[in-house]
């Protein structure tokens, strides 16, 4: 695998699931890659509804990035942690630390940069990020619960539920107030010095993901979450390349 660039505005969600966790969010260019983990005892697993004893995280993820460590591109990957957060840091922070080479650390007060920054999502960034000084780790901050000295170094997006803020689901031409609404929280977000990205996005058909993917990248969102990667790569080389032909109707194909 040749060194390349990725898609920074593509997130690989639930990537556990894909045919080739890892491999089919590099081959798509997926700049943020994001498996659900769990802590058993003292094992990192990754799984979707449960753990999968046969999965385990450093076998399925950090090894493969390890092994492609001087190919890589830089990467952030994304850790949803299922199980319960207390109990869980300490367990993933210490399997983190066998693998300084690779992800990015800090070392006597400084931050080492390495091709792979490890980012908590889910419940637990929730929960620890305003404490925000674990080695290894940085997190994905909350919209409206974003700490003032937030920087990008330990928070490097903001992140919240489409279905929480927006009307619009694809149908049609966004909602005058919806459109409106995102351009407010892409501008404070991006006066904060922070990237923003939309969970819960309305993917169900190619024609409402590729419409609703490119109004959101023409506003401004830096972050794209999907469980169609591919596609959204598509979508990506096709504005990369100008050739951004949305019609007021049916997208082009």
């Amino acid at each position: 695998m040749s060194r390349r660039q990725p898609w920074t505005a593509s997130w690989s969600h639930n990537d556990e699931d894909r045919d080739r966790p890892l491999l089919d969010a590099l081959e798509h260019g997926c700049a943020w890659i994001e498996p659900d983990v769990w802590v058993v005892d003292d094992r990192v697993l990754i799984g979707h509804d449960r753990p999968d004893e046969s999965q385990s995280f450093e076998a399925v993820y950090l090894d493969p990035l390890r092994q492609r460590r001087d190919e890589l591109p830089d990467l952030y990957l994304v850790l949803d942690v299922k199980s319960e957060p207390e109990a869980s840091l300490p367990v993933i922070q210490s399997l983190l630390a066998a693998y300084d080479d690779v992800l990015t650390h800090a070392s006597g007060g400084t931050v080492v940069r390495r091709p792979v920054t490890v980012v908590l999502s889910g419940t637990l960034a929730n929960r620890v990020a305003m404490q925000a000084d674990s080695v290894l780790l940085t997190y994905d901050g909350r919209l409206g619960n974003v700490p003032e000295r937030a920087v990008a170094d330990w928070m490097p997006l903001v992140s919240a539920s489409w279905r929480d803020h927006f009307w619009w689901r694809g149908f049609g031409p966004i909602l005058r107030r919806d459109r409106a609404r995102l351009a407010e929280l892409v501008s404070e977000t991006h006066e904060a010095g922070l990237r923003l990205r939309f969970w819960s996005l309305p993917e169900w058909t190619p024609w409402h993901r590729t419409r609703l993917w490119r109004t959101l990248l023409d506003a401004g969102v830096d972050v794209i979450t999907t469980d169609h990667p591919a596609a959204l790569a598509q979508v990506l080389r096709e504005r990369d390349a100008g050739h951004q032909d949305v019609s007021r109707g049916r997208p082009s194909s």
